[in-house]
């Protein structure tokens, strides 16, 4: 089987490590993959990518077209006539009705499946019919490891509670002080 990931290519890693691993995996599964990253921004942006997508489509010949987040989605429907699984990535789910009466609208009649990640996405994107498919975890690579070697390891102080806030790197952060060694991230 041949498969076309489609998404933003709008960040420091080009395609985000969660698409990337989880087209990596398929691989492994034997599955031909290759992936097409959108450049720009908006939706002028995202409609600029049509002709190299259609070339990709074209050139590439997959037999399944999974897109990631919904304005890949809604640019990879202009683009293709192959059957499209689309994968709801989170801030997609949570955004304003026109939107998500556009994404509706899609999911309809053009994208044969739709995934999202948890049952809270499901019901702020209300597509009854989407099918609920979390990230899997790569257990070779991520495992459980004893708690006070890695707070080393890390560099943490192993004496005091820290707190980590995970984030995309363009936020701003301040640290401000709680207890001696420990540090609260935060934006803004």
């Amino acid at each position: 089987m041949k498969v076309l990931f489609v998404s933003s290519g709008n960040n420091q890693w080009g395609i985000t490590p969660i698409v990337k691993a989880q087209g990596e995996s398929l691989k492994k599964e034997g599955v031909e993959l290759d992936y097409f990253t959108i450049q720009g921004k908006g939706v002028l942006g995202y409609l600029g990518n049509l002709p190299a997508l259609r070339e990709r489509i074209e050139s590439f010949e997959p037999d399944l077209v999974h897109a990631h987040y919904s304005l890949s989605a809604i640019t990879a429907s202009f683009a293709c006539t192959k059957p499209m699984v689309v994968s709801l990535m989170g801030s997609d789910t949570v955004i304003s009705h026109y939107m998500k009466w556009i994404i509706a609208l899609f999911a309809r009649l053009k994208w044969q499946r739709v995934i999202v990640k948890s049952r809270s996405m499901l019901d702020n994107i209300g597509l009854r019919f989407a099918e609920i498919i979390p990230n899997g975890v790569e257990t070779n690579f991520w495992q459980p490891k004893e708690k006070e070697s890695s707070k080393r390891k890390v560099g943490f102080d192993i004496d005091h509670p820290q707190v980590v806030w995970l984030a995309e790197s363009e936020t701003i952060f301040k640290e401000l002080p709680i207890g001696r060694t420990g540090y609260w991230s935060g934006g803004k």
